[in-house]
């Protein structure tokens, strides 16, 4: 993550916490009916938006989170969520834009 991103999630998680909007219903059944299982590994989780609405659709996510604050603040709003802080490097390969399902 670049320092620049990494220091202003640091500084605001909070702010955006409480007013970063949740995904689209729709869009997220869509994900959960074609890629999920009951577990979901979510890289970069924040402040779990996206980790609750998976927790609302029956998934058990884990949500690996490297920003220390981004991840107090989930674990703030959501105790029970399995948050976890592991370092996270993919390579410049263009990685970062597949997707990996084990099924």
């Amino acid at each position: 993550m670049h320092d620049s991103a990494s220091s202003g999630y640091q500084r605001q998680a909070s702010t955006y916490a409480d007013i970063r909007p949740s995904y689209h219903p729709q869009l997220v059944r869509r994900f959960v009916e074609r890629w999920a299982g009951d577990a979901v590994v979510e890289i970069g989780a924040g402040t779990g938006i996206f980790t609750r609405q998976l927790i609302e659709l029956g998934c058990q996510p884990i949500a690996v989170e490297p920003v220390d604050a981004m991840r107090a603040e989930l674990i703030a709003r959501s105790p029970d969520i399995d948050a976890r802080s592991e370092p996270i490097s993919l390579p410049s390969s263009g990685a970062a834009s597949s997707s990996f399902n084990t099924k």
